[in-house]
């Protein structure tokens, strides 16, 4: 008996929205076009990933905590404000830049959102300028120490070379005069004999500590753009076909509801 009510009920439903099918199908288009008119006035969010490498000479020049804290830092976003001819505070540009790290990588992600596509590639280009400019003077700075200090190295070992030559022929020559007082030659033949370990120990101290500022070099890596994102430019808001769908759904719930209640209503006042 229940389930034969139940389709009574659920018959009656379907009569009510027939009946009311105009009120139901108008309103529904309607909010439909509203959400696609104020979509198409709301300002256009777009949204721009830049990659950028971390400069990197035997360990990274900058730890990515500290990259975030000056990326978000007042002393580094108001020059950028200037520079991009923008109006924002601080405060509020600060919330539109997201630092994203890329672990187990000397790479990290600047994923910035701002109102207008012109004024989104002047602000990317404004950070990446200031972000390399900001600690690519340190990292020069440090590589063109390690390569004055191989230079210097270089002449050490070449005082070396040079030396070695010249200390073996004295102890040859020491060794083999007959002119020269065996007594007054023992001591100095003694003292360079001895030293010569010495300068080649040394010798091999100053060429792997040289081979090993070479090979820092080498794998060092400067502050560097990876991936601009002027060319990825993307539009993130308004989503004009969501809106449109939830305002569709919402108007076709608001205008059921009408109708429902619009019988309600008329049935109530029926004596």
């Amino acid at each position: 008996m229940q389930k034969i009510n139940d389709e009574v009920s659920m018959y009656d439903y379907m009569n009510i929205m027939v009946k009311y099918k105009k009120i139901i199908l108008g309103i529904f288009v309607v909010a439909m076009i509203a959400a696609y008119l104020v979509s198409l006035a709301l300002p256009k969010v777009y949204q721009t990933t830049i990659v950028l490498q971390n400069g990197y000479i035997e360990e990274p020049l900058m730890n990515k905590a500290e990259i975030e804290s000056i990326l978000r830092s007042e002393y580094f976003l108001r020059p950028i404000i200037k520079e991009a001819g923008l109006s924002d505070k601080v405060a509020k540009l600060q919330k539109k830049i997201r630092f994203i790290d890329i672990n187990g990588t000397n790479y990290f992600k600047i994923q910035i959102e701002y109102a207008g596509r012109d004024e989104l590639s002047r602000l990317s280009k404004s950070v990446i300028d200031s972000y390399l400019e900001y600690p690519g003077d340190s990292y020069n700075k440090r590589l063109e120490f390690m390569k004055e200090k191989v230079v210097e190295l270089d002449d050490q070992m070449n005082v070396i070379k040079k030396e070695k030559p010249d200390i073996n022929s004295l102890i040859q020559v020491l060794a083999s005069s007959k002119n020269i007082d065996s007594t007054n030659t023992s001591v100095p033949l003694l003292f360079l004999s001895s030293s010569m370990p010495s300068y080649e120990q040394n010798f091999l101290s100053l060429l792997a500590e040289k081979r090993a500022l070479q090979l820092s070099i080498l794998k060092s890596k400067p502050f560097k753009i990876i991936d601009p994102g002027s060319e990825k430019l993307l539009l993130i808001r308004p989503n004009i076909i969501l809106n449109i769908i939830c305002a569709g759904i919402l108007g076709l719930i608001f205008a059921i509801f009408i109708s429902f209640f619009s019988e309600y209503r008329k049935n109530t006042k029926t004596p």
